[in-house]
């Protein structure tokens, strides 16, 4: 993302169309800021994010794939337009990442269900290569 700070494309999601956009902008403290949001083109529902490369490099260093913000930012922006095959995005619910969180605790075939708060049930997206 070093060439454009901002960058929109549409991108499909589970057959809904969205416009997902990312930006470089700087913080408070003058530190950069990963900003990501993503708009349903149909219901114009709006999610946005501003992320801090402290924050992104502890979540993919959790995850036990460790990446600099630099390099996150460019897979993030691969995925958005499409350019890499290698990279994709995906939009998942709550009810999604408690299906993934049961099959890991059970070994696949989980049956448990996690019950949550209408609060608690934010969408989520994900960066998969």
């Amino acid at each position: 993302m070093a060439a454009e700070s901002r960058l929109s494309s549409d991108y499909a999601f589970r057959g809904v169309e969205y416009v997902v956009s990312t930006e470089i902008a700087r913080g408070d403290a003058n530190d950069e800021l990963l900003v990501v949001e993503v708009e349903d083109k149909t219901s114009a529902e709006l999610w946005r994010g501003e992320f801090e490369p402290r924050y992104i490099e502890e979540l993919t260093h959790k995850t036990g794939n460790f990446k600099q913000f630099s390099v996150f930012c460019n897979m993030l922006q691969s995925a958005a337009t499409q350019t890499s095959s290698s990279v994709s995005l995906d939009l998942l619910t709550y009810d999604d990442l408690e299906r993934l969180r049961s099959r890991q605790k059970t070994g696949g075939h989980g049956t448990k269900r996690a019950v949550a708060t209408e609060e608690d049930r934010q969408e989520t997206r994900s960066i998969s290569y």
